[in-house]
């Protein structure tokens, strides 16, 4: 397959699987929705006291070193476990409850307390600065002295945790987007559909002898499917007096309305004296079928195996080609009803435009 019918076919399975892809994305914006909802309910209460060092004789760079290992040796969150009453292990409080952070480039410590509570949070932060600096200044002046220089106070609103729900959106929607593409790639991949005239062609074996684009219903009376006009020159030019049309059963209605489609067609008078049947079941006897040929009609989006499978019934000698089928959401205009009459020409070389069945005959068969 050419790299630009693999483009093609990818641009045809986004399109008919929009729907998967509409789904999964809208998936991951409620799961994000819903995740961002959870983070604001479990959202706690965070206050800050702040620590200084005031005669510090160590090296600036070696002061938040010293600080952090003694804030984390455990002696502070046992002694905020004693103080204030606290159940849970005092193991477990630092960072859940209380934890510390170097101010960056100075002597200084931000000191934590988080609680759903926001007058708990502040009595955290507060037990656990004094208890930090208690443990600093047991060190002894040849290191310096510490002391709190703001307590906290208890916090108005809650801290959120996580992303927020417009960030977290756009991440579910653009990781959402590589599965869905994903997930595509994957059908698209494995059905292998036909999307295209070269394309249905090369799978089948066989040439291509229109692409016909089937009305929802039978054609009004103002219009003709295009490529019809093209499949009734190479079925008058074959003089087969029985033109089978075989594909996979996904396609039965397609062969019935092309069978019907060619039968109406104005100006095929010549046609009308060829048998069509729309099923491989309606295939007279030898004996009384005369000369009879086989087109294999292809929906767009039939899976290529498919394909094989039907073509692989009929002998190469059999098979006049392949007609690929695919919606049209309109019919091209008869000439002398909706718009005036014009003279067929080479640019129009296939009688798309040309309604009488003498020229249409004529031309074809002459070929």
């Amino acid at each position: 397959m050419s790299r630009q019918s693999e483009v093609g076919g990818l641009g045809w399975a986004l399109r008919h699987y929009a729907a998967v892809v509409l789904a999964i994305l809208v998936v991951a914006a409620t799961l994000a929705t819903m995740m961002a909802a959870v983070s604001r309910q479990d959202a706690q209460y965070e206050a800050t006291s702040l620590v200084v060092a005031n005669d510090v004789r160590l090296r600036p760079e070696q002061v938040p070193r010293f600080a952090q290992s003694v804030f984390d040796s455990g002696a502070v969150a046992q002694t905020v476990t004693l103080r204030e009453g606290l159940e849970q292990d005092y193991r477990t409080l630092n960072p859940a409850a209380i934890w510390m952070d170097p101010v960056p480039d100075s002597i200084t410590f931000l000191v934590h307390g988080r609680s759903p509570d926001p007058l708990q949070a502040a009595r955290l932060a507060n037990a656990a600065s004094t208890a930090f600096v208690e443990e600093l200044n047991k060190v002894g002046q040849d290191v310096g002295t510490f002391s709190v220089q703001d307590t906290a106070d208890a916090p108005l609103t809650r801290t959120p945790t996580g992303l927020g729900t417009s960030l977290a959106v756009m991440i579910a929607l653009a990781a959402g987007g590589v599965i869905a593409l994903a997930v595509v790639w994957l059908l698209y991949n494995t059905l292998r559909p036909v999307t295209g005239g070269a394309e249905a062609a090369d799978v089948a074996g066989v040439p291509l002898l229109a692409e016909v684009g089937l009305p929802r219903r039978l054609s009004s009376s103002s219009g003709t499917p295009s490529g019809l006009r093209r499949l009734a020159g190479h079925l008058l030019r074959s003089g087969a007096d029985a033109v089978v049309l075989a594909g996979p059963e996904r396609s039965r209605l397609a062969r019935e309305h092309l069978v019907a489609e060619l039968e109406r067609l104005p100006g095929a008078d010549h046609l009308r004296s060829t048998v069509l049947l729309p099923d491989t079941d309606d295939i007279p006897l030898p004996g009384a079928r005369g000369a009879m040929t086989i087109v294999v009609v292809v929906p767009v989006g039939t899976p290529a195996r498919q394909v094989r499978q039907v073509c692989q019934d009929f002998m190469a000698e059999e098979v006049l080609g392949v007609v690929l089928v695919h919606r049209a959401a309109d019919v091209r205009p008869r000439r002398g009803e909706d718009q005036p009459a014009q003279q067929r020409t080479a640019a129009d070389p296939d009688g798309e435009a040309g309604p009488e069945v003498e020229v249409l005959a004529a031309d074809y068969r002459a070929g």
